[in-house]
């Protein structure tokens, strides 16, 4: 069984949750706290995605490693409805210098769907204009990063509640917070259906998958990639979704010159396997 964390840059976000779940403080300091119920556990970071992706490493220095993490919080875009819940599809960050990571879909959305941008500082309202789709946020791509270092990409999502356009100076925290927790509802159903999927037995399905040993051959994929594709499939096998297999073989038809290649074309192939 795979523990349910949720992940916070402030204690502002985390507040409503700590209250459903009757969390006992486990360590706390001034920058971080985290907390433990039978429900969900919940980590407080800090402000700042150095000190989010500090936070995860201390998470999973300090306890069980078989976990699904969710980072939610606080976002703003000039493209989606005030207090309204987002689902990211990608996370980026603004240098534009490292690639994006891509949180695995797996489920059809009921929400918003948007790229998310983590900055390091405040958004204005010209900037948040000037963007496409796009919702930012000042931890995201830290915790990303961080959390793939202990688990595979389909235990790490993200949940983002738009709280402005950058256009108010400051914003009327009583009305946040109502908003906020008035939506709580539409983020645990996301949260319960994705712990639900995941926490299924795929392996009581005797399958012997011809795909992986091809595409691992073919690829030299390490142990742990070998886990990744090896989940993919388990994944289509299980809703019937074999028909995502099809043109499979055109992702990696050409020769791997580089892990680097490699990488990219496996990159390729777990999205089409979970999204389509």
């Amino acid at each position: 069984m795979l523990k349910t964390t949720l992940c916070f840059a402030l204690p502002f976000e985390a507040k409503p949750w700590l209250k459903i779940s009757g969390a006992k403080a486990v360590s706390q300091s001034k920058q971080m706290g985290y907390y433990q119920s039978d429900r969900f556990d919940v980590l407080i970071s800090g402000v700042g995605t150095y000190k989010m992706a500090a936070a995860i490493g201390w998470l999973f220095g300090h306890g069980n490693n078989k976990r699904i993490l969710f980072n939610i919080g606080l976002s703003g875009s000039a493209n989606f409805n005030r207090h309204k819940w987002v689902q990211p599809h990608s996370v980026a960050p603004s240098d534009n210098e490292n690639k994006p990571f891509y949180p695995e879909i797996l489920f059809k959305p009921e929400l918003n769907t948007c790229k998310l941008l983590t900055i390091n500082t405040p958004a204005t309202q010209e900037y948040l204009a000037n963007l496409s789709h796009t919702a930012v946020d000042m931890e995201a791509y830290g915790f990303a990063k961080s959390a793939q270092q202990f688990i595979p990409s389909t235990q790490i999502h993200f949940l983002k509640f738009i709280s402005d356009d950058g256009a108010d100076q400051e914003i009327d925290l009583k009305v946040l917070e109502e908003a906020y927790e008035n939506q709580l509802n539409t983020a645990i159903d996301f949260i319960e259906k994705t712990n639900e999927l995941l926490n299924r037995d795929f392996t009581k399905k005797d399958l012997q998958f011809s795909e992986k040993t091809s595409i691992s051959e073919k690829l030299k994929l390490t142990f742990s990639q070998e886990v990744q594709l090896e989940n993919a499939l388990r994944f289509i096998y299980f809703y019937g979704l074999e028909n995502r297999l099809a043109n499979i073989e055109s992702l990696f038809a050409e020769e791997i010159k580089d892990k680097y290649q490699r990488n990219a074309i496996l990159e390729k192939i777990l999205h089409k396997l979970y999204h389509g």
